[in-house]
C-alpha cells in the first residue's frame, strides 16, 4: 500500500497489517497505533508525529524511520534496540 503524503492526523490504526506500506511524509499527528505489524514499512519523510501514540506495534522492524521519529517513539515506547538497528532504520531512509 502507498499512504505517501496521507494526512493521518487524530487518526486510528488498530489491530492491522501495514507490511511494507509506504508511509513517506505522512502526517500522524496524534495517530494512534495499536496491535499494528509494520514489518518494512517506509516512514521516509515524515515530520510531523507529534502526540502519536504507538502501542504493541513493531516499529522497530520498518524498513526505515527517520532519526527525529526513531528518537521520539525510543523515549515514548522505550523498547530497547542495538546501536546496529538504530543505524539500519535511520540509513535505510532516503
Amino acid at each position: 500500500m502507498d499512504f505517501t503524503e496521507t494526512d493521518f492526523s487524530f487518526g486510528i490504526l488498530f489491530n492491522s497489517s501495514f507490511k511494507g506500506t509506504h508511509f513517506s511524509g505522512a502526517t500522524l499527528k496524534e495517530t494512534y497505533v495499536r496491535k499494528v505489524a509494520l514489518n518494512n514499512a517506509d516512514f521516509s519523510g515524515v515530520t510531523v508525529y507529534s502526540g502519536s501514540r504507538w502501542e504493541d506495534s513493531n516499529w522497530w522492524d520498518a524498513k526505515c524511520i527517520p532519526q527525529p521519529l526513531l528518537d521520539y517513539l525510543l523515549d515514548a515506547d522505550s523498547h530497547p534496540l542495538t546501536e546496529e538497528t538504530k543505524s539500519k532504520l535511520v540509513s535505510n531512509c532516503h
